[in-house]
């Protein structure tokens, strides 16, 4: 089997290297490696095609379009392998691994979506934490919700792998600028209600934080309304959902993002009061799941969201919470 690895990359050249090197030295017999430069303005594309001259499986391209999704959709138009999969040009794989991410395709035929665990690191390397799920075998529906809600799965791409039949003609969304993954995942999943899909508890990939990024950024973060653009993406999915179950997924989505984004010291008041109208409308549907995955973070959710629709979004109830749990975790560092 023929494994395609696309690398979308942005101003990468202090990293490319290191991140297309990481796939190199798997030594997997029959690779593709499809690095896309989008539109750079540093010596990213020099930097690559120096790569390309000493490996003849890697190709060089420049993105049609421009952001993320058109890199990848350019990527995709190129790959050729029967396993596709994605790795971000600053972040990088665990040694050894895509072998066996083959090994899992050639074992079961029937495999059409192949999703492992991830550490997140920083940009020293250090280990921040993993993310890992437990090994089994789900239903595509059942992907489709820990896509949107398991921050072990995540929507992101580049810790799964996919068969070029199941992506068939799926590309990814240009007119989304956050979440443009998890809407591909989810569009993908939609249109193969019968897929195959296995988590793997094995963390393969290196996901490194940068707090420069623009997922970062939280003037970036909302559109010219005021709305989030994560949940942007979330109404995209939401209004190609088939049925109840799959709007509940989303609506959970819509909460969590909508809680975690709400304490930002940055909002402004439009921002603030859509993001509460959010947390409002979806409590119930949030409430009714939170149990299903990662139960303790998905309380904590819970009890912040219900701390907002209390205090009315004035922000006194939660800031005497917060001050009481950093008390709390202060008086027990203390006292080790």
């Amino acid at each position: 089997m023929k494994l395609s690895i696309i690398i979308p990359a942005y101003n990468a050249e202090n990293n490319i290297r290191e991140s297309v090197m990481s796939i190199i030295d798997q030594n997997v017999d029959n690779l593709q490696i499809i690095i896309i430069d989008d539109y750079s303005t540093d010596k990213t594309y020099t930097v690559c095609k120096e790569i390309q001259s000493a490996f003849p499986f890697i190709e060089v391209y420049k993105s049609i379009g421009k952001g993320v999704s058109d890199a990848r959709n350019t990527g995709l138009k190129f790959a050729c392998g029967d396993i596709i999969g994605f790795c971000d040009a600053d972040d990088y794989f665990e040694k050894g691994v895509l072998k066996n991410v083959i090994e899992e395709f050639q074992n079961d035929l029937r495999l059409e979506l192949l999703c492992y665990g991830y550490n997140r690191r920083n940009t020293d390397g250090v280990l921040l934490c993993q993310k890992r799920a437990k090994t089994k075998y789900v239903s595509s529906n059942q992907m489709l919700d820990r896509v949107l809600n398991d921050s072990r799965i995540m929507g992101s791409v580049w810790n799964k792998f996919y068969t070029k039949k199941i992506i068939a003609d799926t590309f990814f969304e240009s007119s989304l600028s956050y979440c443009e993954d998890t809407a591909f995942n989810a569009v993908l999943l939609m249109n193969n209600k019968d897929a195959k899909c296995l988590i793997k508890d094995t963390c393969i990939y290196n996901y490194v934080s940068n707090m420069l990024s623009a997922t970062n950024n939280s003037e970036r973060l909302f559109n010219d309304s005021g709305i989030l653009k994560y949940n942007e993406s979330m109404y995209y999915i939401r209004n190609i959902s088939e049925n109840v179950k799959q709007r509940n997924y989303v609506d959970c989505a819509i909460y969590r993002l909508s809680v975690s984004e709400y304490y930002n010291n940055s909002l402004k008041k439009r921002q603030e009061e859509i993001l509460r109208f959010e947390i409002c409308r979806h409590f119930w549907v949030y409430f009714a799941s939170f149990l299903k995955f990662e139960p303790m973070n998905n309380f904590k959710i819970l009890i912040k969201g219900l701390i907002i629709i209390l205090d009315g979004g004035k922000g006194n109830l939660y800031n005497f919470v917060d001050m009481v749990l950093k008390a709390k975790r202060k008086f027990v560092k203390d006292n080790e």
